[in-house]
């Protein structure tokens, strides 16, 4: 339903952390890159993916694919369940492209107005077309903050089948006498 139930954070160094749009998306953002192909159609969850490396490095010595030295496979299911950089680096550089990872960043709420209701800070991501950065930001390194309400929202869409639906703060707003004066919907954004 988009409905924020409850909301609590503490910080010494930033006055309202749960609205705060700064904290990085880290791995939450390896949601969004085989979102974006599994709806282009390039891969499939038991799609495997050879890379090389460790789970969790990537780095200019790893990033780029390259049949010879790639001995290690993992599908993408599998690697989402490890967290697998070099598997969503290598989905981001050679099944999606920067365009269509931006595209799929802004469908997801990043770099626009989340929630109409109610001021949230906005949430951004910085997708480079550069094939170093692009494949790091597919893996969650990337110049991409957002909120924890922001977060929520992003999750709450895997779970509605892929629809991103507007967080809501307000629920409704009654008079003294409980009279309705406003009634929050669930929206698709």
């Amino acid at each position: 339903t988009g409905n924020v139930l409850a909301a609590a954070g503490r910080s010494r160094s930033v006055s309202n952390p749960v609205l705060h749009a700064g904290f990085p998306a880290a791995s939450l953002f390896k949601v969004i890159t085989p979102a974006a192909a599994l709806t282009r159609g390039t891969i499939e969850p038991n799609t495997m993916i050879n890379f090389r490396g460790g789970t969790y490095v990537l780095n200019e010595a790893n990033y780029y694919p390259d049949v010879r030295r790639d001995n290690n496979v993992m599908s993408v299911s599998e690697a989402l369940g490890r967290s697998c950089n070099p598997v969503f680096g290598r989905i981001a550089l050679r099944l999606v492209s920067a365009p269509v990872l931006s595209h799929f960043a802004g469908a997801f709420g990043f770099n626009k107005n989340l929630c109409s209701q109610y001021p949230l800070p906005m949430s951004r991501a910085y997708i480079p077309d550069n094939d170093y950065g692009l494949s790091r930001t597919g893996a969650g390194f990337g110049e991409v903050r957002l909120s924890p309400v922001h977060a929520a929202t992003v999750m709450s869409a895997v779970a509605n089948g892929g629809y991103v639906v507007e967080p809501v703060i307000i629920d409704r707003v009654t008079t003294a006498q409980g009279a309705s004066l406003y009634q929050a919907e669930p929206r698709s954004i």
